[in-house]
């Protein structure tokens, strides 16, 4: 069982263990992997419209499009500092029930001979990235695939009025929002012939923590998640609360 960072009996909500992931709700167990697939659709059933509100819909793939808005030669300006990089900067646009919701990424290439596995990171509204960050992405043979979030939905509490929600109406959370966001920019990278689409890894922190933890668990494509700070309502439990924890109702 996970270990707790404080004692358990000083725990101010204690709902006892948790279910086991691989037992069916009428007790029979899990005995295969397409016993699997059908025990995390239940899981998925419990969790995500209660915690999340739901999921945004799904866009058709064909209709989403991509424009390079520049595209550099192999530089050695790259402000990561690893030589031969090169720099995509790309639109995407994805249609909507109401209207379009367009937003761009920026797609570093370290130099290679095959397409690269990428590292996505969707917190370009905090600047977290430092310099130091993506020179060890790009100069150990990734991608690094940049995008801000909060273009996808605002981070504040008239996130309703802008975005997706213009796109796509309707009652999922912004959590829900910004993973839907890292898919979308997973679809983009399938018409990047440099990046190897079956080694996606996607990190975020804190409530970015939050949204990459939902978008892993929700998209088969991405290969490994690196969440840090995602705290209540991310790898913190629910059912066994320390003082002062936040509840998914905060």
């Amino acid at each position: 069982f996970m270990e707790l960072p404080f004692v358990r009996s000083d725990a101010e909500i204690d709902l006892g263990q948790l279910p086991d992931l691989l037992t069916f709700n009428d007790g029979t167990p899990v005995r295969s992997k397409d016993d699997w697939y059908r025990r995390r659709n239940e899981i998925y059933e419990k969790i995500i419209p209660l915690q999340y509100g739901g999921m945004p819909p799904k866009p058709d793939f064909d209709k989403i499009t991509i424009d390079i808005i520049s595209s550099s030669k192999p530089t050695y300006r790259c402000p990561y500092g690893v030589m031969g990089t090169r720099k995509l900067v790309v639109e995407v646009t994805v249609p909507g029930d109401n209207q379009p919701l367009v937003f761009d990424i920026e797609v570093w290439i370290p130099p290679a001979d095959k397409p690269v596995p990428a590292v996505i990171y969707g917190d370009d509204c905090w600047q977290y990235l430092s310099e130091e960050i993506g020179y060890e992405v790009l100069s150990r043979g990734f991608a690094l695939v940049v995008f801000n979030r909060c273009k996808i939905a605002r981070d504040r509490k008239d996130a309703r009025s802008f975005g997706i929600y213009k796109a796509f109406p309707g009652d999922y959370g912004v959590i829900s929002a910004w993973a839907w966001g890292y898919h979308r920019v997973i679809d983009a990278l399938n018409h990047i012939s440099e990046i190897d689409i079956s080694k996606i890894m996607i990190t975020g922190h804190s409530r970015g923590g939050k949204a990459v933890q939902l978008a892993a668990a929700t998209d088969e494509r991405i290969a490994f998640v690196a969440d840090n700070n995602s705290g209540c309502c991310g790898f913190g439990l629910h059912r066994v609360r320390g003082k002062g924890a936040e509840t998914i109702s905060e």
